[in-house]
């Protein structure tokens, strides 16, 4: 049996057209869609950081974190984000270092502005 064949099955034993199915789908796929960080919040958050990991400073590799998930908060503005190298942006989702790395994003961030 063909994938399609089955997800057709599927559909009809739930009592759903298929097409009315698929567009639920791709509204759900829409609502669960993050939003990207546009182009000038990028470099925004990039310039405050001076393209380095607001950390370590590190250079070479640098992420953009959502400091409040996005998936919690829908919050792109640079108050939320920070600039930070592959090593301190596993280790910010781990709850040993959070704290201590987020007091660097913070006194980073105020020191720029000055």
């Amino acid at each position: 049996m063909s994938p399609d064949y089955i997800d057709e099955l599927k559909w009809k034993y739930l009592g759903i057209n298929k097409i009315i199915a698929k567009d639920l789908l791709k509204e759900a796929r829409k609502l669960n869609q993050r939003k990207s960080i546009n182009t000038a919040q990028r470099t925004a958050i990039l310039e405050l950081a001076n393209y380095k990991c607001m950390y370590c400073g590190f250079d070479t590799v640098i992420d953009i974190h959502h400091i409040v998930p996005y998936s919690k908060s829908k919050d792109n503005s640079i108050g939320n984000l920070a600039v930070l190298c592959p090593n301190h942006h596993k280790m910010i989702h781990l709850e040993k270092y959070r704290e201590e790395i987020i007091d660097a994003i913070n006194k980073c961030k105020s020191h720029q502005k000055k």
